[in-house]
């Protein structure tokens, strides 16, 4: 039973790799698309691409429409952070057994003190299930939107080598 919430422990530490990867490569994808974008914006500011963006975002500056796919990447990158703060946020996982709890029965027959430090060790390995299901809720979603970034990123170097 110890080795499964010791197993437990090191499944979160793994996750937490895995969040920092994700934040490294969502960070890495926002910063190429900036820089990309600048690049590409230099090289043409009216195309024909820019005239149908126009056509369809009217109401917004030129630069803005110029930009418009590199906002959206901004925003999902913002997503990404938030959800890895989420994931990364800390939580308390419990391990048994407890120098308290065994101090206090000390006392009381072996067998006792056995089928209390069970219940403490199942009850322990749920709860810490509990929050390690949580992180891997946020890491999914983390990498679901970092999918998405990238994406976005690629679709809008096809939309601006097309032009």
């Amino acid at each position: 039973m110890k080795e499964l919430i010791v197993g437990q422990l090191q499944n979160v530490d793994a996750l937490d790799a895995k969040g920092n990867f994700i934040l490294g490569a969502a960070t890495g994808v926002a910063s190429s698309a900036l820089v990309l974008q600048t690049i590409l914006l230099s090289l043409h500011l009216q195309s024909s691409c820019s005239i149908f963006i126009s056509a369809h975002l009217p109401y917004l500056p030129s630069l803005l429409n110029q930009s418009f796919f590199i906002l959206l990447v901004l925003l999902v990158y913002i997503i990404v952070i938030i959800l890895v703060i989420g994931a990364y946020r800390t939580r308390n996982y419990y391990q048994v057994p407890d120098p308290r709890m065994l101090l206090d029965n000390l006392d009381n027959p072996e067998r006792d003190s056995k089928d209390g430090m069970v219940r403490a060790m199942a009850a322990a390995y749920e709860m810490n299930e509990e929050e390690t299901n949580k992180k891997v809720k946020w890491i999914d979603l983390s990498l679901l939107f970092l999918v998405i970034e990238t994406g976005m990123l690629v679709l809008n170097l096809l939309y601006q080598v097309a032009c």
